[in-house]
């Protein structure tokens, strides 16, 4: 069989066809494709807007400035059910591969997680809240937290092949023992565990993700890739240090950013495939060791705050069906196309009602409440600037 001629060149290398085997590309019919997309249903997620199952995010950030804080407190309100910056989590068991040792994963992670039970597990269903016992629902057995050092011995001699194969008996496990539930993997960081020694060389960077998206497609888990940026930082996901290959493999990007070296507050910059480009203003509390929207976030200040120009932009993000048609949008329609929680879509309508880009377009009862639509005013005034 002919083999394939690799001929070098002063910006990087080609591989000649002439000769190469031929093979059957695999190919299918759009149409079909997006059938299947539709026969699956929405998107899975696990973090509302920012971790799916079956997609890969990279949370990147500043060595020691929070990142691991943000993915505690998320997996905390996951384990609970419960809402996180004003998204909603989804229950199931969690899987971190950390490359810290035992002493600093337990500092940065047991106060956060493990104060659900004794065991970490949540008990029966109950919590602690205003001093008050409160039950709530569980889907299924408490949700799991699991754990795998770095420096564990067996460890020692572990491909990056034989670290992602281990985790995909692990999700299939979890699916056996929980179906319908999502398990998470967190990978900290992605060069140490992938063994990555140049994050500047393309191909050695998308050859690692790439195994990445692969189990997380065809085993539907949802994994976390922890990065570290620049220090000279960037912007439009330009601070995320190494190969751009890093952004364009991964579905979903949050990039922590410092506001500066004094404060604790942080803000996080979303890039996804399914949803706009938005940026969260995070508040941290010293004494909770967690994070809130901040008072800085932009669906936090006054409505009249926003440039006319980005307003448009969230007009665009609801389809034209809806935005420009008789009976309009509710609250409901704009949080699934924003990814966003009710608290945050309601004032972002607000603001959009307030430059006049949407008006209110009628009130439909909806399960037995009355609920509110709205609809694209078709002439934007000219006042607005």
């Amino acid at each position: 069989m002919a083999s394939a001629h690799l001929t070098l060149h002063s910006d990087g290398f080609s591989r000649s066809l002439e000769g190469a085997p031929a093979i059957a590309l695999p190919t299918r019919q759009a149409e079909q494709v997006w059938q299947d997309h539709d026969n699956r249903g929405p998107i899975p997620w696990v973090w509302h807007g920012l971790i799916a199952g079956g997609f890969v995010t990279l949370l990147s950030g500043p060595a020691k400035k929070g990142k691991s804080t943000i993915l505690s407190n998320a997996v905390r309100a996951r384990r609970l059910g419960e809402e996180f910056l004003d998204r909603t989590t989804a229950m199931g068991s969690t899987l971190v591969l950390t490359e810290e040792g035992a002493e600093p994963f337990t500092y940065r992670w047991r106060d956060e997680v493990a104060d659900l039970g004794p065991d970490g597990r949540p008990l029966n269903g109950i919590r602690m809240k205003n001093g008050r016992q409160q039950y709530f629902p569980t889907h299924y057995d408490y949700p799991s937290f699991e754990v795998v050092l770095k420096s564990d011995p067996a460890l020692v001699d572990a491909s990056w092949t034989d670290i992602l194969g281990g985790v995909r008996v692990w999700v299939e496990q979890e699916r056996q023992e929980h179906a319908g539930a999502i398990p998470l993997v967190i990978i900290d960081t992605l060069a140490v565990w992938a063994g990555i020694d140049d994050e500047n060389a393309a191909g050695e960077t998308t050859q690692a993700i790439v195994q990445v998206t692969a189990l997380a497609e065809q085993s539907g888990a949802a994994i976390v890739l922890v990065h570290h940026t620049r220090k000279g930082g960037g912007a439009g996901g330009e601070a995320i240090r190494g190969s751009s290959a890093i952004l364009a493999t991964v579905g979903v990007s949050m990039e922590l950013r410092m506001k500066s070296e004094l404060s604790d507050d942080r803000s996080l910059y979303i890039q996804s495939r399914v949803g706009s480009p938005e940026t969260l203003y995070l508040k941290f509390d010293r004494d909770r060791l967690g994070y809130s929207l901040g008072q800085n976030d932009a669906e936090e200040v006054g409505p009249a705050s926003a440039p006319i120009g980005e307003v448009q932009q969230w007009l665009a993000a609801i389809p034209r069906s809806l935005a420009y048609s008789t009976v309009g949008f509710s609250v409901k329609d704009a949080r699934e196309f924003w990814n966003m929680g009710d608290s945050a879509a309601r004032k972002r309508i607000a603001r959009m009602l307030t430059k006049r880009v949407i008006e209110a377009a009628s009130e439909q009862q909806v399960r037995g409440n009355p609920t509110a639509f709205y609809r694209a005013t078709t002439i934007l005034a000219p006042t607005i600037r």
